[in-house]
């Protein structure tokens, strides 16, 4: 199946969005492999590598999350938690950008 693999980068200085397509079995399945080899390499403080030919950070898809805050001692508790990437078909992605195609040539 053709997919559409979107996700954002970067941080508060610098920062994009990769878009690139990927062949998979279906979408649930790259994004529950996907999640599986991200949070291994986030464990082992490595890149994924999850595709021929391109390194991604597992920072990227990580969010270090607030889980509790001691009322009395003011001691916080975070955690990392996986935020997954946009995952199309190639039938989605192209109606959504010709949505965004469409509705942006109407505002000139």
């Amino acid at each position: 199946m053709k997919l559409i693999f979107e996700y954002s980068w970067g941080s508060e200085f610098e920062g994009g969005t990769e878009i690139f397509p990927v062949e998979y079995s279906s979408k649930d399945d790259l994004a529950l492999d996907f999640q599986i080899a991200c949070e291994k390499a986030s464990q082992e403080r490595r890149k994924i590598d999850f595709f021929i030919g391109r390194e991604l950070w597992p920072c990227d898809f990580m969010e270090h999350v607030l889980v509790k805050e001691g009322k009395k001692s003011g001691k916080q508790e975070h955690e990392w938690r996986y935020v997954g990437p946009e995952i199309y078909t190639l039938d989605e992605w192209l109606q959504q950008e010709c949505l965004y195609h469409n509705n942006s040539s109407s505002r000139m």
